[in-house]
């Protein structure tokens, strides 16, 4: 399923840089028709929005697709939670999976067991960067799943980093409080997902046994002009007790996705425009369809269950 109306015509301006008022000048048009579609308040016809997202350099690619919604009913579960929970849920999850892919990547390399590391657990490096006086936001797969969307867990945390030199040093002093030391493909590092298979294959990574995971850094995103543009529409959810962090929006993780040329950032693309599609028309749960396992319409319209 694909971005539409004025979802997708506000991704095309961001990646264009434009303000609203940039993109009205170049469709002749006043700055209020803009900010009805973006805002939803009033769709484009396909002409207009074509028009408008030419007029941001880019091309609209329309592809017909069957919707899959095989996740319908775990975003529904995801929303209905605190974007807390969303983050406990997902780290769970990706320690549930970690000893499977430890095991497989150790087979691949020959040996025939992974080093034991500790649990995957993002509040202590999180908290470390928030204490540190780091100027970041989060972004990646635990930005997604903090925003509603169900995806494959990776025991990383992606952020991105305001690049002006005293915030990096902030965040180098961060990093050596943390005793993580770079991490390439190069090293002596226990088994984990290949680099190429990771979101942002191409950041900047550190790791220690004790962080049980990746630190992941992050200049410029793909789609973006950095720090200080994302954090325009970043807002900062609770996700630990006295912990709020900066949090890439839904429509900039998007972007981000769609932006990459890497296969591994925008293969969670499609579930998180679903979750967009659903917090946006979010339904409580006596008032939403039925979610029907396809091939199983036939036996649940025998009971008069269907799906709207």
């Amino acid at each position: 399923m694909g971005l539409l109306g004025g979802s997708l015509l506000k991704v095309a301006r961001l990646r264009a840089g434009l303000t609203q008022r940039d993109l009205a000048e170049r469709l002749a048009l006043p700055q209020s028709s803009i900010a009805r579609w973006e805002s939803g308040a009033r769709q484009p016809t396909i002409d207009n929005l074509v028009e408008a997202v030419r007029a941001c350099g880019l091309d609209p690619v329309v592809s017909l697709f069957a919707t899959d919604r095989s996740n319908d009913a775990f975003i529904w579960d995801l929303l209905d939670e605190a974007p807390a929970e969303r983050l406990r849920r997902f780290v769970a999850a990706a320690n549930e999976t970690r000893p499977m892919v430890r095991h497989e990547a150790a087979q691949r390399a020959g040996r025939r067991t992974a080093p034991t590391i500790a649990a995957f657990d993002p509040l202590p490096v999180l908290r470390a960067l928030h204490e540190g006086g780091v100027q970041f936001l989060l972004v990646g797969r635990l930005a997604e799943v903090v925003r509603g969307s169900p995806l494959v867990p990776q025991a990383e945390v992606a952020v991105c980093v305001e690049s002006s030199e005293p915030n990096r040093a902030r965040f180098r002093a961060v990093v050596q409080g943390l005793g993580a030391t770079r991490w390439t493909e190069d090293d002596e590092q226990p088994e984990e997902t290949p680099f190429q298979l990771r979101q942002f294959p191409r950041a900047r990574r550190w790791w220690n046994d004790s962080l049980g995971g990746a630190l992941a850094s992050l200049d410029v995103p793909p789609g973006t002009d950095g720090f200080w543009d994302l954090i325009r529409q970043a807002d900062q959810p609770d996700l630990d007790r006295e912990l709020t962090v900066p949090v890439a929006s839904h429509l900039d993780l998007i972007r981000i996705a769609d932006a990459s040329i890497d296969a591994a950032d925008r293969s969670g693309l499609p579930t998180l425009v679903r979750a967009l599609e659903f917090s946006q028309d979010y339904l409580p749960p006596e008032d939403r369809p039925l979610s029907v396992p396809e091939g199983l319409e036939g036996l649940f319209a025998e009971h008069g269950l269907t799906a709207s």
